[in-house]
């Protein structure tokens, strides 16, 4: 009986840590965790409340105020309070959830209010729930996707306690563990280069029905994916709601498909196509073949002639070039620039089947990449690739412009990476760095060479020719972008048993001399079947290189070079310690230096900071600050309130009116406006009160205010807005 009642009058609780957020290179966070409170009703302590002569009654006060913040109707919470016929409580606990994942401004208004008890809680926020999906990733109950489940023990973190001893008059003794937050991790990708990724395979699916349509764009050199983007896609915050799936056909029947449709086409999106669906490779492995009979000194480039009269014909079986009239004598280099089957033929026959078996494999083909993302597959069974055994005459014949074998499209990229970039295959990946709640460098992810394929000579040569493909000659003539040397190779593959649908692809890099970009586009299954590579995944990739060209302000081949490539992302200047420091005192530096900054957690006192002291700022990429939550004197934090979308003139009275100093920042849109209504504001990016050219404006509105809203922070801080007109 003693411990029985020990259990009754005392409670445990578990405090949920923060998981960890995830961002991209240039630290811009493609998901984070929000603080929200779960509310707890201690019915046993409420019970207990007596009124005091000529005092309000304390219960109904108490269920009072949990009605105006939670909206919870009065006879609802009045019913927790309900007894048996011997007067004995039915909801006897010190424990009764209210609500889950209540934001900060709601459940702030019930603290301090006694018997109401506030637990941190935290909930998946996605700046743009588009960016990346498939390899971010999501969790839904035990199906955990993506990202967060390949890094999931890192992202977690650990829980804490509280536990809480009741005396005979209820009263509470609370003694707490504090929870761990989990660790951050700081990916390869680039959020502008995957939207660009992802508005070019929307783009595609949007002209060109089909099953699927993908882009990957990788660093040659690293292994590092600076983009994974497929259609069709989802949106990370809903991804059971297909109606905000990238297919539009898809959202308008939604509601009427049955719930194992609806589970098809969810799994179609959610899993991520590059690297675990297969194909045949088509023209784009042509390289693998020329690359290896190159360094088997078994063609030479200066006096080998290869015939092509539209044909090849081996044991009765009639193996066709794509341009049936032929493409006459070539060199090696025309053969690449013409993709001719007839000629590949040739040098594959050159090549033997065992020495071929060796590079396809050392190549990569076959075996998993081991690219740090859940569901890849390897592509190694004898039905989807050749054994030794298996590559008789016919099949070897066919291997040469790769048909009759499949492989993923991670497998195709890193293999091609290989011939251009001096002869390594490289391991790819997608985690850089995993850092702890200080920006400490937990773990770091590095370039990882598997193996050297062929030498630096046969790289550079290929690196060299395949630049002809994108020429007025070449089969990706439209690709061509002027003013910048792409090299690529164009694909179009049969595929299936009965050759009766095909996967049409680009391979593509710049610039030739250094390949910083290497791109693979392609559109699965259309149902057009005569479309070729060169026709319609080509155009798809140059409008993606058009774009990356354009938003890294990359110079023509030849132009002058002032600023190496990591000056076109990163401030010159690295980032100054602001640990132990005010807050007050930190975010008018940072505004100072026209850097944005989120803040997370509650205090005074900023505890660390990513990036860290001396490292490098990327440019539009806010400063992450968090903050020591033991400090921060009473009445010295006050709560930071939601102005986004208010009138500037309302957000600052408003925000002056909480206790803050808002710092008000104009776009280029509101700059350049010499006469208009309204009153006056300084010049684009920058800061109202300093120095500037003084235009008018219409009425403008914040769209941004950084840090965003829900904190308890120092009085003071400056709050970044954002300001545009409407």
């Amino acid at each position: 009986m003693r411990q029985l009642a020990i259990r009754q009058n005392s409670a445990e609780t578990v405090i949920a840590p923060a998981r960890g957020g995830i961002l991209d290179r240039n630290r811009l966070p493609l998901v984070d965790s929000e603080l929200a409170y779960n509310v707890i009703l201690d019915v046993i302590s409420l019970d207990s409340l007596k009124p005091s002569r000529g005092a309000p009654d304390p219960q109904q006060t108490v269920l009072l105020a949990i009605n105006e913040a939670l909206g919870i109707p009065l006879s609802t919470l009045g019913g927790y309070l309900n007894k048996d016929a011997d007067g004995n409580l039915l909801r006897r606990t010190h424990y009764l959830i209210l609500a889950k994942q209540v934001p900060p401004d709601a459940a702030m208004r019930l603290k301090g209010v006694p018997c109401v008890y506030l637990e941190e809680n935290y909930i998946r926020y996605y700046p743009d729930p588009y960016v990346a999906p498939q390899v971010v990733g999501f969790a839904r109950g035990d199906a955990v996707w993506g990202l967060e489940r390949q890094y999931g023990a890192e992202l977690a973190g650990a829980s804490g306690r509280i536990f809480r001893t009741y005396g005979p008059d209820q009263s509470a003794y609370t003694d707490e563990v504090p929870a761990t937050d989990g660790y951050w991790l700081i990916t390869t990708l680039d959020s502008g280069i995957q939207r660009i990724a992802q508005e070019a395979v929307d783009a595609a699916a949007a002209d060109i029905d089909c099953e699927y349509a993908g882009m990957l764009i990788m660093q040659p050199q690293t292994g590092e994916i600076l983009a994974m983007a497929q259609w069709p896609s989802f949106a990370l915050d809903t991804p059971d709601n297909g109606a905000r799936f990238t297919d539009a056909k898809l959202g308008t029947v939604w509601d009427a498909l049955r719930e194992e449709e609806k589970l098809t086409n969810m799994y179609r999106a959610w899993g991520n196509f590059l690297i675990s669906r297969s194909f045949e490779p088509g023209s784009i492995f042509k390289p693998v073949v020329v690359a290896a009979a190159l360094e088997e000194n078994l063609i030479n480039p200066s006096i080998d002639a290869f015939f092509c009269n539209g044909v090849r014909t081996l044991y009765d079986v009639d193996l066709p070039c794509w341009n049936i009239h032929g493409h006459g004598s070539q060199t090696v280099r025309e053969v690449i620039m013409n993709s001719c089957n007839v000629a590949m033929i040739d040098i594959i026959q050159r090549l033997g089947r065992d020495k071929f078996y060796k590079y396809r494999s050392d190549f990569g083909y076959g075996e998993r990449t081991d690219i740090d993302l859940p569901g890849e597959e390897a592509v190694s069974a004898p039905g989807v690739m050749y054994t030794l055994s298996q590559l008789n005459p016919v099949e070897l014949a066919t291997s040469s412009f790769g048909q009759g074998f499949n492989n993923t499209s991670i497998q195709a990229v890193s293999a091609f990476a290989a011939i251009i970039n001096g002869g390594n295959l490289m391991k790819p990946y997608i985690v850089a760095q995993i850092v702890d709640g200080r920006g400490n460098i937990v773990k770091e992810n590095t370039p990882t060479v598997v193996r050297r394929v062929i030498s630096q000579e046969t790289s550079d040569y290929m690196r060299l020719i395949l630049k002809d493909v994108v020429s007025e000659q070449g089969t990706g003539r439209r690709a061509i972008i002027e003013g910048y040397e792409i090299g690529g190779k164009t694909g179009t593959a049969q595929q299936g048993l009965n050759r009766d649908w095909t996967v049409i692809a680009f391979m593509g890099y710049f610039p030739v001399d250094n390949p910083e970009y290497l791109a693979l586009a392609l559109v699965y299954r259309p149902a057009e079947y005569e479309l070729s590579g060169g026709a319609s995944a080509a155009p798809m990739l140059r409008d993606a290189f058009v774009k990356i060209i354009d938003y890294k302000q990359i110079p023509p081949a030849g132009a002058e070079q002032n600023a190496s490539a990591a000056e076109n992302y990163l401030n010159r200047e690295p980032l100054g310690d602001y640990t132990g420091k005010q807050l007050t005192e930190v975010t008018r530096n940072l505004n100072n230096l026209g850097l944005d900054y989120q803040i997370y957690g509650s205090g005074s006192i900023v505890a660390s900071h990513i990036p860290a002291a001396g490292q490098a700022t990327p440019r539009d990429a806010p400063v992450h600050l968090y903050l020591d939550n033991t400090t921060g004197q009473d009445g010295e934090l006050v709560y930071l309130p939601n102005v986004e979308g208010l009138t500037e003139e309302r957000a600052r009275a408003i925000l002056t009116e909480a206790g803050f100093t808002p710092v008000v920042f104009a776009d280029n849109s509101t700059a350049g406006r010499t006469q208009a209504q309204g009153e006056p504001v300084t010049g684009a990016g920058t800061p109202r009160g300093a120095a500037g050219d003084t235009v008018y404006a219409d009425v403008l509105y914040v769209y941004r205010q950084y840090p965003s809203y829900g904190l308890y922070i120092q009085r003071g801080t400056e709050i970044k807005l954002k300001v545009r007109r409407q």
